[in-house]
């Protein structure tokens, strides 16, 4: 992908996700495009991962938040979220001062994932107070769908 097309896939996806998510002040929300280029990444995921905005956008997802995974496991995520499935889990990640944070996480494909034109919105707060983002995990997910289907 080009510089131009990279921006053009940068610019659509933040266009969709201008509206604020029904969810609490301290969770992240980053987006990224299908290759993991950061698009979204509100002010809750600077305070949980330690990034600015301005730093993190179109930077590589794994640069900002690496996680404690195998490949194997890495790329069963990725695979079932190319496939347009929804996942989520804890997640054991790092900082950017290096300090580890364990993290829910419900990454949710949207778009036309399988044709290539779509991205990867991701909603996280420390594991600790991720019960809310479990208990809305459909709503959320259903929400940012509709959002990319129906801008």
């Amino acid at each position: 992908m080009n510089t131009v097309e990279s921006s053009r896939e940068l610019a659509w996806i933040r266009e969709r996700l201008a509206r604020p998510l029904p969810l609490a002040e301290d969770t992240a929300v980053i987006a990224t495009t299908l290759q993991g280029q950061v698009a979204v990444w509100n002010r809750a995921a600077e305070r949980l991962y330690g990034w600015s905005e301005a730093e993190a956008l179109g930077r590589d997802i794994l640069e900002l938040t690496p996680a404690k995974y195998t490949r194997e496991q890495s790329a069963e995520i990725m695979q079932a979220l190319q496939a347009g499935e929804t996942w989520e889990g804890e997640i054991l990640l790092r900082r950017r001062s290096g300090d580890p944070v364990v993290a829910f996480v419900l990454d949710v494909p949207v778009g036309d994932v399988a044709g290539g034109q779509g991205a990867i919105v991701g909603v996280s707060s420390p594991a600790e107070t991720g019960a809310a983002i479990r208990e809305q995990a459909a709503e959320i997910s259903a929400t940012v769908r509709r959002w990319f289907e129906h801008p």
